[in-house]
């Protein structure tokens, strides 16, 4: 059996290289407005083996991914954005892979099944987004170009009728000549003015056809509008359901541990910085110290009599110690007098 995950393109740049039987499959899941990767398969599998399938839905998925990565980093330069909780990260191309890439407040490297999921949401709901708002463009640029349209055709149809009056005031002229002179300039200006006639009726149709037609297409950009905007609501509703979910139910104990992390880091620190310090200390040795008795049976053991001793309970007031001890209260044996 054929592994179908060699046929799949790694990345966008395979998507824009894809034999023109699955570019034309790639083209009409993008004209169908496919929103998941189900839909896509459907349409794909129209015209297309299983394998060219896969194929497709990886390319389509990987030019969707993308497209929101982009938009997500020109919002980001740009300083806009829809409006968010503060706590979501703005999603970054340069950065999103990176371990230290935060969303929702948390690295990448500490993400949890929710969180993860939270964010392919997130991605899904700003190419949403990218989509209505290309969508909302197309359909004020059509109604732009049909106001133009309209303009240039009542433009033309006026132009039309005065060449038409042209035309038939020399049409007039002709008929009115009183000289064989008179008459062949009249008929040279009056096959002018009829050509200038049809040439502007002709422009006037051509116009008017136009305006008809992006009339007629005007409906099909405002459905299409309407359905990339319910796309992005409702895109956008299951972004913050997942958000609303890895935050309630993921991210207290994600940011626990971080807590519980950057404590033990911060208790590290200090003791590090108190074992630097106490390397800094003088140590005197029991031998040296002055308050240090020799035992008369032992010379490497004797009692402490540091002021006060600290001894136990039930000990000996003055506790035994050895030699090469040392407890910071040590004060060294003063030279003899001469």
């Amino acid at each position: 059996m054929k592994n179908r995950t060699t046929t799949t393109p790694p990345a966008e740049e395979n998507a824009l290289a894809l034999p023109p039987k699955l570019a034309a499959a790639l083209s009409r899941i993008e004209a169908e407005g496919c929103e998941s990767s189900r839909q896509a398969r459907q349409v794909a599998t129209w015209d297309c083996s299983p394998d060219e399938a896969d194929t497709v839905v990886a390319a389509w998925e990987a030019k969707r991914d993308k497209l929101a990565r982009e938009t997500v980093h020109e919002l980001s330069r740009a300083g806009m954005g829809p409006d968010r909780d503060t706590t979501q990260t703005t999603m970054n191309t340069s950065t999103d892979t990176d371990p230290d890439f935060e969303f929702l407040g948390i690295p990448r490297r500490l993400w949890g099944p929710m969180t993860v999921a939270a964010y392919k949401a997130e991605a899904n709901a700003l190419a949403a987004e990218t989509a209505h708002a290309a969508a909302e463009n197309a359909l004020a640029a059509r109604r732009e170009e049909l106001a133009r349209a309209e303009e240039d055709a009542r433009a033309a149809d006026e132009e039309a009728r005065f060449s038409a009056n042209r035309a038939k005031v020399a049409r007039e002229k002709v008929a009115n000549a009183t000289s064989r002179e008179d008459f062949d300039a009249c008929k040279v200006d009056a096959d002018k003015a009829e050509e200038a006639a049809d040439a502007a009726a002709k422009r006037a149709r051509e116009l008017q056809q136009h305006a008809e037609t992006v009339k007629h297409a005007l409906p099909t950009f405002t459905g299409e509008a309407e359905r990339r905007r319910a796309a992005a609501v409702r895109f956008r509703n299951d972004a913050d359901a997942a958000a609303k979910r890895a935050t309630e139910g993921e991210l207290p104990n994600i940011r626990k541990r971080i807590a519980e992390a950057d404590a033990a880091r911060r208790r590290e620190r200090e003791a590090a910085k108190l074992i630097d310090a106490r390397r800094h200390l003088v140590r005197v040795t029991c031998r040296e110290c002055r308050y240090w008795q020799p035992s008369d049976f032992d010379p490497m053991r004797g009692e402490c009599h540091a002021r006060p001793p600290v001894a136990k309970v039930g000990a000996a007031d003055s506790p035994t110690v050895d030699a090469e001890n040392w407890c910071g209260m040590g004060e060294t044996i003063p030279p003899p007098e001469k």
